[in-house]
């Protein structure tokens, strides 16, 4: 009797672990479409006081309006204005506040209900105002008089841009197959003890 229902449950198991192994083939065809998010800034440098805007664009894999969306300068949070027509858009943000150095800004967006967000860093370096040029001072002597050397320009900016999904369906197809490895464990444990 106890080898009646063995059988039963030896192709339930067989047939579990299919069904699972067929699934867990699937998920990457889910990520094979792709958002993306780029950064960039006008001016591409700046001195300090001097008006700047950031603008973010992005593509998304996923319909739907944005739910999330923001930049961060330095960590603090900053809303722009967004655009969005259809699977794609963009949002800018223009201040002249930052001070003088270098500054990590971060463009974050992500559709609720959806896997599709992305996400977009750069760095921006802000100048001092440059010194006055000296005036030559006049000469008492008909000596000639000193030429003024000229103010150094500001130090030239590297701008960096990077850009990364963030794709959470790795997660889902690595616990697909810890279930897989499971139900074969067992399906293996069950058939060992015939």
């Amino acid at each position: 009797m106890s080898e009646n229902v063995a059988v039963p449950m030896k192709k339930l198991i067989l047939v579990l672990v299919l069904v699972l192994a067929a699934a867990a083939a699937m998920v990457p065809s889910a990520t094979a479409l792709a958002s993306s998010t780029s950064l960039r800034a006008s001016p591409s440098s700046s001195i300090v006081g001097q008006k700047v805007t950031f603008t973010a664009t992005f593509t998304s894999s996923c319909p739907g309006s944005l739910t999330t969306h923001y930049f961060t300068i330095d960590g603090k949070v900053y809303n722009g204005t967004l655009a969005q027509s259809g699977q794609a858009g963009s949002e800018t943000l223009s201040m002249s506040a930052l001070a003088v150095g270098t500054h990590s800004v971060t463009y974050y967006w992500k559709i609720n209900g959806t896997i599709c967000r992305g996400i977009a860093s750069m760095s921006y370096s802000v100048a001092p105002q440059p010194s006055p040029s000296p005036s030559p001072s006049p000469s008492p002597s008909p000596s000639p008089s000193p030429t003024p050397s000229p103010t150094p320009s500001p130090s030239p900016v590297t701008l960096v841009v990077t850009g990364s999904d963030d794709t959470p369906l790795l997660g889902y197809l690595g616990g697909a197959l810890i279930v897989l490895t499971v139900l074969s464990g067992v399906a293996l444990a069950v058939l060992g003890r015939r």
